[in-house]
Order: structure tokens, then sequence, then C-alpha cells
């Protein structure tokens, strides 16, 4: 495949996502699945955009935009790493505030198991059977998407969360 026929497939299929979420969005827009759709769409035409600056041969756009995205991927990785005390900050605020009901403690149990699981993970590893070892590899990486999965749909779950909790 030629390269201008992979950016058209490529802008062509962003394109169909961006319907999908805007007509999703023109019916319903309380629907959750409208996040998800609209990071669909967001994510595809970051990847096509990037793909089409790439390919373009253009050293000063290539830099002019990779630059800052740079920053903006270690801005987002740092408030990643940081999620987990952000969520211990919010467990204590929770815990003086309200009652110590095992729903209130959630951020709490969330925010000492990112923090704790990879020095157990490392600890436990070299002592497993491979089954295990890499089904615990497995179980990390899906947790890790989880969270990442719930870090762009908070947002969108903002306005969920009074319902679910009620």
């Amino acid at each position: 495949m030629t390269i201008s026929l992979l950016l058209t497939v490529l802008w062509s299929a962003t394109m169909v996502f961006g319907l999908i979420f805007g007509l999703s969005y023109w019916h319903d827009r309380t629907k959750l699945y409208n996040g998800i759709l609209f990071n669909l769409f967001l994510f595809s035409f970051l990847a096509t955009l990037a793909s089409s600056i790439l390919n373009s041969d253009n050293t000063l756009l290539i830099y002019g935009t990779g630059i800052p995205f740079v920053f903006i991927v270690f801005s987002l990785a740092l408030l990643f790493v940081l999620q987990a005390f952000l969520l211990l900050w919010n467990a204590w605020i929770v815990w003086r505030r309200e009652s110590h009901s095992l729903a209130n403690s959630l951020t709490l149990y969330l925010g000492v198991f990112i923090l704790v699981f990879p020095f157990i993970e490392r600890l436990i590893t070299p002592h497993l059977t491979s089954f295990w070892a890499s089904w615990l590899s497995f179980f990390s990486s899906f947790i890790t998407l989880y969270i990442v999965f719930l870090v762009l749909q908070l947002p969108d779950m903002l306005s969920v969360v009074p319902t679910l909790l009620a």
C-alpha cells in the first residue's frame, strides 16, 4: 500500500468514527458510550494526524509539533504516576468528612493498591512458575489499562458518579 492510500484510509476511518460519535451525541447526549465513541474518534484523529505529519517530510512541522507532543505525554505520565497520591488525598478528605464505610474507603484501597502492587509483583514473580508469572503480568497489564481507561473516561463519568452513588 502506498503512503497516500494509507493516509486516505486512515482519514476515512477517522471521519467515520467522528460521524458515529456526532450522530450518537446528537441523538442522546447523556449516554456514557458517547465518551467512549469520542475517545475512539479523538485517538484515531491524533494517530492519523501524527502519521500525516511524520509522512510530510517537513522537518519544521515535525519538530514544531513533536516537542509539544513530548511535553504533553510527559505531563500525562506524571499525572498518572501522581494518581495514587491524588486518590490517597481524596480518601483522607472523605475519611475526615464522612463515615468510614466500605464505599467511602474505595479510593483509599485503590490508592494503596496502586502504590503497593508493583513492589509485591517484583517480590513474588521470581518465585512463581512461568504460568503464574505470565498470569500475574497479564493481571498487572489489565489493571494498568483499566486505570488508564478510568482516567481517560473521568470527564465523562463525572456526571454519572452522583447517579451511581444514589
